[in-house]
């Protein structure tokens, strides 16, 4: 699982607390309780769920063979190419593209004289000539 996964888990685990703490708060208030533990429990899972949502989304992992680029949207530059790693970005201001790196290896083969034609090319401006000066 990688660090953008595990960020991603957190936040819905979050998410999950902050649900949680308004179902408490539900029931607390029909039982004639007061509610805070609920509203607080709440308050703290959904500030903790988009925190780290947002974090996630804002980390952008780069394999060994491939390069990424980033253009950036609001000013319409293209950012500085970044190599293989973790790196954080502004979710939402980059637009990430991955291009890659790895090296192919070809290795062209063949006869000595492959592909080799004979021609004999004529100069047909003597034949123009002769044409062009009987028609006349």
């Amino acid at each position: 699982m990688t660090i953008g996964g595990i960020l991603g888990f957190v936040s819905l685990i979050g998410f999950l607390l902050g649900v949680l703490g308004v179902a408490l708060a539900v029931m607390a208030v029909a039982q004639g309780r007061a509610p805070r533990a609920g509203i607080g429990l709440a308050i703290v899972g959904f500030v903790l769920g988009a925190a780290f949502a947002f974090i996630s989304t804002g980390l952008l992992e780069v394999g060994v063979t491939e390069v990424a680029v980033g253009y950036n949207t609001v000013t319409g530059r293209l950012e500085e190419p970044r190599g293989p790693g973790i790196h954080v970005v502004f979710p939402g201001v980059l637009q990430i593209t991955r291009y890659p790196t790895n090296q192919r290896e070809y290795t062209m083969s063949g006869l000595e004289n492959e592909g080799l034609v004979r021609a004999t090319i004529r100069s047909q401006r003597d034949l123009w000539t002769v044409r062009k000066s009987s028609w006349m």
